[in-house]
Formats: structure tokens, C-alpha cells, sequence
């Protein structure tokens, strides 16, 4: 026990000779990805609620980069922050580059999608003025929402003539996404679909 006890001695010593000897590390800053997830969607004050008052999160919000609506590109952005090597067809894309800069050009649409019994059913693309919905898989109803003018969406603007340009340019964008991601889950077989959910 004796001898333990001075070892013990010696190896919280050895830090303070080391200090002593000038060989002490240099501070260095803390790294750390810090993540909130919450599902208050956009009742918040930072977003301009009128009523819910979060002075925390308003602070939060003042030195931070929000994204509103780009869901798909949360992991591959987590991803590319810890150094991971991406998964094979990772939906949505890193923007840790407007982490960096956030006012470098940016021409990418953002997506987010729904699921319906284990499959893809909603796909919703925005852009920096205009956010397209398709239910259903694309089957279903369409929305069309000017984000800039109504950013609660309350206006569906897909059978307006005047609009009718931004909605075929994101139904191209929606068509793209989907071939490209999605046609796994159109041939996968339902019993096979049921099979992976219950070993997970």
C-alpha cells in the first residue's frame, strides 16, 4: 500500500515539475460541437414569435448560423465536422462551408422529407425564395409557398400562373432527388422493408 501511495505521490507531482520547468502545454481552444434538437418548430422569439419569448435562445440565435429548413443536411454536415467518412448515397449535403463563410454563394437547394410506413413519401425543396411540397411520393397534392413573402406558408401559389416557372424548376429538382435516392426504397419489396425495421 505504501509503495502505491507514492507512486500515486510522484504522478501528481510530475505535472506540477513540469509547470515549474516551463513545459506546461499552451492553452488551447476547446473543441467542441455542441447540438440542440427540439421539436417547437418555429416558436420561437429568434424567429418572430410574438407571444413565446426565449432570451437565451434569442442570444444563441444573434451569434449563430440558422438553417430553417435544410433537415436533410443535418448529418452530412455533422458528419463532415467530426472528420467521418460519408455513408454511400447520403441524402443532402454539408454546409459547413457557410459555417465557415456564411456569405459564400450558395446555389443549393435544401430538402426535407417525410416517411409513411417506413418509406419516403413527402418531399419538400426549398430555395432561397420559394419551398415546394409533394405528398405522397409525388402523387399527391402540391404546395408552393413564396417563403420571403409568407414565411408561415399560408399561401399555396402552385396554380397561380405567375408562378408557374419556380414550380417546374424545383418539380425538377424534386424529380432528381427522388431518382437519385429514392429508388432503392421503390424496389425494395414491403415484407423486406418490414424485415429491416424489426431488427433494428
Amino acid at each position: 500500500m505504501k509503495t502505491i501511495f507514492l507512486t500515486l505521490i510522484a504522478l501528481l507531482l510530475a505535472p506540477l515539475a513540469a509547470l515549474r520547468a516551463g513545459d506546461a502545454p499552451k492553452p488551447t481552444k476547446p473543441n467542441i460541437l455542441f447540438i440542440i434538437a427540439d421539436d417547437l418548430t418555429k416558436a420561437l422569439s429568434c424567429y418572430g414569435h410574438p407571444t413565446v419569448q426565449a432570451p437565451n435562445v434569442d442570444r444563441l440565435a444573434a451569434r449563430a448560423l440558422r438553417f430553417d429548413r435544410a433537415y436533410l443536411d443535418f448529418y452530412p454536415t455533422l458528419v463532415d465536422l467530426c472528420g467521418l467518412p460519408p455513408a454511400p448515397r447520403l441524402e443532402g449535403r454539408s454546409l459547413r462551408p457557410l459555417l465557415a463563410q456564411p456569405d459564400a454563394p450558395w446555389d443549393h437547394a435544401a430538402y426535407s422529407m417525410g416517411a409513411r410506413n417506413d418509406r419516403p413519401s413527402k418531399l419538400a425543396v426549398s430555395t432561397e425564395r420559394y419551398r415546394l411540397i409533394q405528398n405522397e411520393d409525388g402523387k399527391g397534392s402540391v404546395e408552393l409557398y413564396d417563403i420571403q413573402a409568407d414565411p408561415n406558408e399560408w399561401n399555396n401559389l402552385a396554380a397561380q400562373p405567375e408562378h408557374r416557372a419556380a414550380l417546374e424548376r424545383l418539380q425538377t429538382l424534386a424529380r432528381v432527388h427522388r431518382d437519385k435516392f429514392w429508388k432503392d426504397w421503390e424496389a425494395m419489396p414491403e415484407t423486406q422493408n418490414k424485415a429491416l425495421k424489426n431488427r433494428k
